[in-house]
């Protein structure tokens, strides 16, 4: 990964700075996915979190209220198979950061 790649270089001149690019980014190491009665699985990060990132991240919303949009497209992980990755993304529609931000994801046949 490009991040962690930077992080050796500049280490010997930063030395507060982590190792690894996971820890200055702050990933999440576990996920709490829950098997689901289709077959498929399925990981909730938080429709809030994504939001709070947002506030934190300097997200300006424009109006009085919060104008959300949601999607979900998926994306074959095999050839050889019908598994899907359905990641559930939400962006603010009314902020000056049109960032999506990621609310769920979806693993499955169908």
């Amino acid at each position: 990964m490009a991040v962690t790649e930077l992080t050796d270089i500049l280490k010997p001149h930063l030395p507060a700075l982590p190792n690894s690019s996971r820890t200055l980014l702050c990933t999440p190491r576990t996920c709490n996915v829950k098997a689901l009665k289709n077959g498929g699985e399925y990981c909730h990060l938080g429709l809030a979190k994504g939001l709070q990132e947002m506030h934190i991240n300097g997200a300006a919303v424009q109006a009085g209220c919060l104008e959300l949009q949601f999607n979900a497209d998926g994306v074959p992980l095999f050839k050889s198979s019908n598994l899907k990755l359905w990641p559930i993304l939400g962006r603010l529609k009314n902020a000056d950061n049109d960032e999506s931000f990621v609310i769920g994801i979806y693993c499955g046949s169908e």
